[in-house]
């Protein structure tokens, strides 16, 4: 979104071609966690074990989020400052749930550890 926008601001399209290009970004925003996916898991020899229920679930989540803020999008007119609200709300979300995964992995560390001394005792 943020190349969106300075790509805006130097080439200054108009206002149907930045609608369709704010439509792109965030059909290629969806496609990355299939891409992350296949790169992960890429050696056919790799016995790992993926969990896919919890797979399918993030897949379906994203592709419905992408979606509704693409029906959004492309009903109506979207201007610079408004796509750059729009960019800093993603921001504001990618730290929010940074920060919970963080926290979380955190504790879950933690509690490995506590286990782990409590079994020994």
């Amino acid at each position: 979104m943020l190349f969106l926008i300075l790509f805006q601001l130097i080439a200054k399209v108009d206002q149907d071609q930045f609608t369709d290009l704010i439509v792109f970004v965030n059909a290629s925003n969806s496609i990355w966690p299939y891409v992350h996916m296949q790169a992960t898991m890429s050696d056919p020899k790799d016995k790992s074990v993926c969990d896919s229920e919890y797979s399918f679930q993030i897949v379906i989540y994203d592709y419905a989020t992408a979606v509704f803020l693409n029906m959004i999008f492309s009903s109506f007119e979207i201007g610079l400052e408004l796509s750059t609200c729009i960019m800093v709300v993603y921001i504001i979300f990618t730290l929010m749930f940074s920060y919970f995964t963080i926290q979380s992995n955190a504790l879950k560390q933690t509690g490995q550890k506590v286990n782990s001394t409590n079994h020994f005792n």
